[in-house]
């Protein structure tokens, strides 16, 4: 459904009034009386399919009917995201696009295109790219030319062979040449060639071979960071090759060596993951070896641990970085299906890694996303798990009249459950020496009160059966997912903020706040914009959590915004500013408590939906008292 029929239906859809005359329809949709009658009887003819019926009345003018919603608002949603798509296009392929350009691309009026020209603001944003406009000049794209190519590989990752060239109105033959330049490439190295691997590379062939050809070149020296191998050399050669096969307009002299090494990275990414020619020479592995080493100087410095001494870590980590970066150098990013349970349960592995991504993003001047991070964070989450800095359950055992059972209980969880620690034995009547200290008790005998001193409870025998195993395991599953805060809390500050801005803004704003209360320093508030600037902190869809290292008191400040704004790759109505003081020994807890109530989704709607600053802490104190 085409943008002109969809304005015409919203204003029925909006409207307080049963009837709309053309007249009034053609001043809401910016359009003559004659142009509306023409537009609904075309709306008429096709409005079964869509899902609705227009009724008209003599004198009265048009009545919207709905029939059937779902079909109604997938018409609406679906073809305006064609449209947007069409424009995005025209706006990547030329350097520059008159309004009028864009309008004659739709058929709409100028006034027609305002809706579409906010929602291609809006997915440009959310790819870190922003749609300029300048008098005399038009509309154009700025942002990393990285992000560029990657964002119009999105946009034709679910196109065919066939689809795709027609897109960029080349010749069936000339890509036959580039494929078969591949095949005989490929057939040389015994490498078994997939569809989907070459689809990508010929999109991304395409989009470097237009880009260029409209004068936009990747115009950075950071590729230089990576290791010129024989293997990438002879890629280089090969990628030459193909681009004189598909006539790539001349590139200017100062920006072809980065170009062939980006369309190289391009072709190893699609034909060699995994393959032979990634195998990492240690002779090159010192540039990792120094990031590394950087990024673990930080974390002694800021949160006072010593992370050299452990080999496995400094060595996993080097060699995933070596293996990795070409990655990174493009911008791309895949999904890490253990994201949640890695923050969820490592938050400071999760933090540790931020720094090791700051020290990336210093030298290829993207940002990572928060699955490349996470992916990082396994290594510090393997690292906790083989220094037992992982949480431990603690539980006491309460036993009836005999001790020797009681030990002999101990004995067993002891040998059979490693991170459940048991701080003690006794009578009921001592279990509130214990009651603080202990997550939960076990008792030898049936007790009346569902809970002991506050605390929940679990019966076990000596034994400890198949049945009694599964009552424990559920017992700290649940107290995993719903555990009650046991600790002297930082403190907290709440703002809701009615007045729109763009991230950085915001950050600066928050930052100021703080440096007024004196809660933070000119040099600290400058390092929490600056690592923002280096590595997103979008958390998880609706929240974002900005951080630095501080001298002071640690404290965390709870802005809900009346307007969600763009951050990183998703968009943010949340954002908890914390400032933790160097080496506070409470941040880990405070991580991990805060990022469970994030993942929790029925917690997190509940703190979105918020409408004051009361009311979200409010809702924090709930959350703090279960």
């Amino acid at each position: 459904m085409q943008e002109k029929y969809k304005q015409l239906l919203e204003a029925l859809l909006e409207s307080s009034k049963e009837f709309l005359n053309s007249q009034e329809l053609g001043e809401l949709a910016g359009i003559s009386q004659r142009t509306v009658i023409r537009y609904m009887k075309e709306l008429k003819e096709q409005s079964l399919k869509y899902g609705f019926f227009i009724h008209t009345v003599k004198g009265r003018g048009y009545r919207l009917e709905i029939i059937e919603e779902e079909k109604f608002r997938d018409a609406l949603a679906v073809e305006e995201d064609v449209e947007v798509t069409k424009v995005l296009f025209k706006l990547f392929f030329e350097r520059t696009c008159k309004l009028d350009d864009l309008a004659e691309l739709l058929h709409y009026s100028r006034s027609g295109m305002s809706r579409i020209i906010e929602k291609v603001e809006k997915k440009l944003e959310r790819e870190g790219l922003r749609l300029l406009n300048k008098p005399y000049v038009g509309f154009f794209i700025g942002g990393s030319e990285v992000y560029i190519r990657n964002y119009l590989y999105k946009l034709l990752k679910k196109k065919s062979l066939e689809e795709t060239e027609k897109i960029f109105r080349v010749p069936r033959e000339m890509l036959a040449k580039v494929r078969s330049e591949i095949d005989a490439e490929l057939a040389q190295k015994s490498v078994h060639k997939r569809k989907e691997n070459e689809l990508f590379f010929l999109k991304y062939l395409l989009i470097q071979k237009q880009r260029i050809a409209i004068g936009k070149t990747i115009k950075t020296d950071y590729f230089a960071n990576i290791s010129q191998t024989v293997h990438l050399n002879h890629d280089m050669e090969v990628v030459r090759n193909i681009q004189k096969r598909i006539e790539t307009s001349v590139c200017p002299k100062s920006d072809e060596e980065i170009e062939n090494i980006y369309l190289a990275l391009v072709y190893r990414q699609a034909f060699w993951q995994n393959g032979y020619v990634d195998s990492i020479n240690e002779k090159n592995l010192q540039f990792y070896q120094d990031m590394t080493e950087r990024a673990f100087q930080r974390i002694k410095n800021d949160y006072k641990v010593d992370l050299f001494q452990d080999d496995i870590l400094v060595n996993g980590l080097v060699l995933h970085l070596a293996s990795n970066f070409s990655r990174y150098l493009l911008g791309m990013e895949t999904e890490n299906l253990f994201y949640n349970d890695v923050l969820e349960s490592y938050p400071t592995a999760y933090y540790y890694a931020m720094e090791v991504a700051e020290e990336i993003s210093v030298w290829t001047k993207l940002s990572l996303s928060k699955y490349e991070i996470s992916f990082l964070g396994m290594h510090f989450a393997s690292y906790l798990e083989r220094s037992l800095k992982s949480k431990k359950w603690k539980c006491a055992i309460i036993y009836g009249s005999g001790i020797g059972s009681a030990k002999l209980l101990e004995s067993r969880l002891h040998n059979k459950y490693p991170h459940l620690e048991v701080i003690g034995t006794g009578l009921l009547e001592e279990a509130g020496k214990k009651a603080e200290e202990a997550d939960f008790f076990i008792t030898t005998f049936p007790v009346e009160e569902p809970e002991i001193m506050g605390k929940p409870w679990v019966r076990l025998s000596p034994m400890l059966d198949i049945k009694e195993q599964i009552a424990l395991e559920q017992l700290v599953g649940n107290l995993a997912r719903h555990r009650k805060w046991r600790y002297e809390s930082v403190s907290k500050m709440y703002l809701y903020i009615d007045q729109y801005m763009e991230k950085i803004e915001l950050l600066n704003y928050l930052c100021d706040l703080c440096r007024e209360k004196r809660f933070i320093t000119e040099q600290e508030a400058e390092g929490i914009v600056g690592r923002e600037n280096l590595v997103s902190t979008e958390i998880v869809e609706g929240i974002a959590m900005p951080h630095g290292l501080i001298e002071g008191s640690s404290f965390l400040v709870f802005a809900l915004l009346k307007e969600p704004i763009i951050w990183g790759r998703t968009s943010v109505k949340l954002v908890v500013m914390g400032c933790f003081q160097r080496g506070d020994e409470r941040m880990k807890e405070e991580l991990e408590y805060i990022f469970h109530l994030f993942l929790n989704l029925e917690d997190k709607n509940r703190l979105l939906s918020c409408k004051s600053a009361e009311e979200i802490e409010r809702c924090m104190e709930v959350y703090y008292g279960k």
